[in-house]
């Protein structure tokens, strides 16, 4: 199979990392430091900001979190993904990716330095520029790995979309969603959504 995956979420801890750093930055400037959305995908939405704290929250962090280790057990589950014979697409919006600017080229490097420093495997990396859909198309993709609900919504009706578990996505369900938790769970559902398709072929060859 194709499979997309983006980043953010799902091969690095976007959660723990925007929870700690948070809290952290809330007492340096003065600002609440307790949640008041659990659910909420963003960090001011989570704490109550503003929309300026949320800029100058990422502009102080957004570096050193690109920096950031990939989960435990990403690394291994791409290699048996190749070895198994699928293709993947690393398909991203990170945040200055789309920017044709001094920071959005600095942001591109860092990526693609960030697989090579981590050793993990992919076949094309992708800057989705906001619009996953169209790599997914461009790709044709089987399924997509997706931390955020808002951008599986409009994949999933397409495609099988597997989320990544975490506290602002965990309410969110429907057709075409499966579950991981970890990257065992990833490898398991891949395995899934492949034998689904294999019979979905046979029986429209036969």
């Amino acid at each position: 199979m194709i499979i997309s995956i983006d980043i953010d979420g799902v091969l690095v801890d976007r959660e723990k990392y925007q929870l700690e750093k948070a809290i952290r930055y809330a007492r340096k400037n003065k600002l609440n430091e307790k949640v008041v959305n659990q659910y909420a995908y963003n960090v001011d939405e989570m704490f109550g900001w503003s929309k300026d704290d949320f800029n100058k929250f990422w502009n102080e962090y957004l570096w050193d979190y690109a920096e950031q280790p990939p989960f435990e057990g990403a690394r291994e589950i791409l290699k048996k993904l190749r070895s198994d014979g699928h293709k993947i697409i690393i398909n991203t919006s990170r945040w200055l990716s789309e920017q044709n600017t001094p920071y959005g080229e600095k942001m591109r490097k860092l990526v693609k330095d960030w697989f090579c420093k981590h050793n993990l495997p992919y076949d094309e990396l992708e800057f989705a520029c906001g619009d996953k859909i169209a790599v997914i198309k461009k790709h044709n993709a089987d399924c997509h790995i997706e931390d955020n609900a808002d951008e599986a919504e409009p994949i999933r009706k397409d495609i099988p979309v597997i989320i990544y578990t975490a506290k602002y996505n965990e309410n969110y369900n429907g057709n075409n969603i499966y579950r991981a938790n970890n990257w065992n769970d990833v490898y398991n559902n891949i395995n899934t959504i492949d034998n689904i398709k294999t019979i979905e072929k046979n029986n429209l060859i036969t």
